[in-house]
């Protein structure tokens, strides 16, 4: 379960172009044959499906590292808590709002702070894809910092990167203070 988020980014990138061409593509192949398109789609050479399919790829990265985060949080609700409640006459989704969510919040705050700070910081996996393209659809800000490394214009990109860092900083704060919790009891 584990071995998608192991991987390199630049490696899922290339697992998933591979998956979305539009000419022998896998996607293309499963859409067909269960009936839901026509014709076969340019996933990477369309720009309105090229962003798309680069964040489902990024979702499929990500998912496994959230599936473990919470599972480990899940194990750290105290059994003794749910046998009160279910003694205290609670149903499950009484149990889930006042036992489970509580305890958990923490961990589902950190989790989803750490991916939205890898979403900015996944330029490896369009690069893979698509290179930014088709006509620049797919570039975010980072991938901006990467051409101008290759470009050669070390000053911007170390510009950009010190805008991203203050962008990332002040966002975390924010969400930090804004997401601070009392310890559940």
């Amino acid at each position: 379960m584990f071995f998608p988020w192991a991987m390199s980014g630049f490696l899922i990138g290339l697992l998933w172009r591979w998956m979305f061409n539009g000419q022998f593509g896998v996607v293309n192949d499963l859409l067909l044959k269960a009936g839901l398109i026509d014709g076969r789609i340019g996933f990477l050479a369309s720009s309105g499906w090229a962003m798309t399919s680069v964040i489902v790829a990024n979702i499929w990265y990500g998912v496994t590292f959230f599936a473990i985060m919470i599972m480990a949080a899940l194990q750290s609700v105290p059994r003794e808590l749910y046998e009160a409640a279910a003694v205290d006459g609670a149903s499950r989704a009484r149990q889930f709002w006042h036992v489970t969510l509580p305890h958990i919040r923490p961990t589902l705050a950190l989790i989803v702070l750490l991916r939205i700070i890898w979403i900015l910081n996944f330029p490896d996996l369009i690069y893979a894809m698509t290179g930014g393209g088709p006509a620049g659809s797919t570039d975010i800000v980072t991938t901006f910092l990467i051409q101008q490394v290759i470009g050669g214009d070390y000053g911007r990109a170390g510009a950009v990167g010190l805008l991203v860092l203050a962008l990332l900083l002040a966002f975390s704060i924010f969400y930090l203070n804004a997401t601070r919790f009392e310890k559940a009891r």
